[in-house]
């Protein structure tokens, strides 16, 4: 995963418009990581979170290993789990994320 992350970002980050977003690899065997996502056109599978320009081209990935206890609160999942270390500058870009993001803040959050 480290090579593959390597070569993706091999050139560099040339899109301005970049987004974070869960995607599924599909797997039908047995792996004890293998989750189902009901819903998702994709429900069997390896969840990773990806960092991708507006254009599809993906950067970096992340499998996703369980629910961490280091989530600031403050500032949501988004920022547990975003890619951005690749990006030498990104205030110079566009950071789009879904609605999922949200429901760590602490609005959301039950006490």
């Amino acid at each position: 995963m480290e090579l593959l992350n390597e070569r993706f970002s091999k050139f560099g980050i040339f899109s301005h418009n970049l987004c974070v977003d869960e995607q599924m690899i599909p797997y039908f065997g047995r792996h004890s990581c293998k989750m189902y996502m009901r819903g998702k056109p994709v429900r069997f599978g390896f969840k990773v979170w990806c960092l991708c320009s507006s254009a599809g081209y993906l950067y970096k990935f992340l499998p996703y290993a369980g629910r961490s206890g280091d989530i600031d609160y403050d500032l949501g999942l988004g920022a547990s789990t975003v890619l951005l270390e690749v990006v030498e500058e990104p205030n110079l870009h566009a950071v789009y994320f879904d609605n999922f993001f949200h429901i760590a803040s602490p609005a959301y959050r039950t006490q």
